[in-house]
């Protein structure tokens, strides 16, 4: 018997009500930027309208042009009856493998992505069935963090030549696509370190840096003790600056202007002028009545590392007191420096009596 029109008719509207009934699938997938790792990537959410049943997934995170970031592909996980919101830390990752681009090299690098449009696609199987298709475009907003870290602001320091300390973070593109500027100019004291970097003539202005430590460029003049300056390092892309440090500034100490004294006055604490020695002879007196008895002197370099004379000058000389000195008077003393072969720069004269009390002597050398 066959089927009359209105059975025909009610067939075709049970198969519309199953189709349209909610079937397993992905519904988002959350994927963490600016934390990119394999425990932390993606989230995703799943629906399922069945009893509990095991699922596998696998995927990759690409730019919206097709470079691969990172492919991925799961262990088997188990859905429950409806929503299934699944980490990255529950998947079971089989595969986690980076693209080669420079992109991925970046995130892989940093675990971050850099800012830029990407799209996250995601295929499953349940019970050895294929679940749809799941392709969603997000966006990752350019974040960069320029950070200047030695010298601090406002210190201090001995070197004319200083090394410079900075670095880079954040969801930046990879370094190969930045343009990187370090500034440093001299700060004058009616000037902001802002100001100084932006207006002054500069000391130099030295493209891509070396990171994180930028070595004193070599054919630059030294900087001058007793003046400030400035530096910023900037981030440009395309001729547009995207980032720039603080500006910080930092100052080289003052040298002691050094004092020519025909007889220096050893005294138990010694201070921090710094003598010119004149015709390789250093003069110095110890303000008592009494000997001081049997003298020892050492020579130290600014390392503080003692200096040998040269022993084919000095032998035959009498050694009841260190080679090279001689007394002149009561507790006055000349010492020769002509068997160190000394060279233009600072040194200490170590001077310890008869009663072990140890005295110093800061002097300096110009060689012509």
């Amino acid at each position: 018997m066959g089927l009359s029109r209105r059975s025909i008719i009610s067939a075709g509207a049970c198969l519309l009500a199953l189709q349209a009934w909610p079937q397993t699938q992905i519904t988002s997938a959350l994927v963490d930027g600016v934390i990119f790792a394999p425990t932390t990537f993606l989230t995703v959410s799943v629906f399922h309208d069945g009893p509990g049943e095991r699922a596998s997934f696998s995927g990759s995170v690409s730019t919206r042009e097709g470079a691969t970031i990172v492919r991925f592909r799961t262990g088997e996980v188990v859905l429950r009856t409806g929503d299934n919101v699944l980490a990255a830390v529950d998947l079971a990752l089989r595969e986690f493998s980076w693209g080669s681009g420079a992109l991925a090299l970046a995130a892989q690098r940093e675990h971050r992505l850099a800012g830029g449009e990407y799209k996250v696609c995601i295929d499953g199987v349940l019970g050895g069935e294929s679940l749809t298709p799941y392709c969603e475009p997000f966006d990752v907003e350019e974040v960069l963090f320029l950070d200047l870290t030695e010298p601090w602001d406002r210190d201090t320091i001995d070197e004319v030549r200083p090394a410079l300390y900075w670095t880079l973070t954040g969801s930046s593109a990879p370094k190969t696509d930045l343009d990187l500027l370090l500034t440093l100019a001299p700060l004058n004291e009616e000037k902001s370190a802002q100001r100084a970097v932006g207006s002054s003539v500069p000391v130099f202005r030295l493209p891509d840096p070396s990171y994180p430590l930028v070595p004193y460029p070599s054919g630059v003049p030294s900087l001058e003790p007793g003046r400030c300056y400035a530096w910023q390092v900037s981030a440009l892309r395309r001729g547009i600056i995207r980032e720039r440090s603080e500006a910080w500034s930092f100052c080289v100490r003052k040298r002691p202007t050094p004092v020519d004294d025909r007889y220096i006055l050893l005294r138990d604490n010694s201070d921090a002028t710094i003598h010119r020695v004149l015709n390789e002879r250093i003069h110095f007196r110890f303000d008592e009545p009494y000997s001081v008895g049997v003298i020892h002197c050492d020579v130290l370099n600014a390392e503080h590392t003692i200096i040998s004379p040269d022993a084919s000058l000095i032998v035959g000389q009498e050694r009841t007191v260190t080679p090279n000195l001689r007394n002149i008077g009561v507790n006055l003393y000349e010492f020769d420096l002509s068997s160190y072969h000394l060279s233009t720069g600072r040194y200490e004269l170590r001077v310890k009596d008869g009663k072990d009390r140890e005295r110093s002597i800061l002097f300096s050398i110009e060689v012509p």
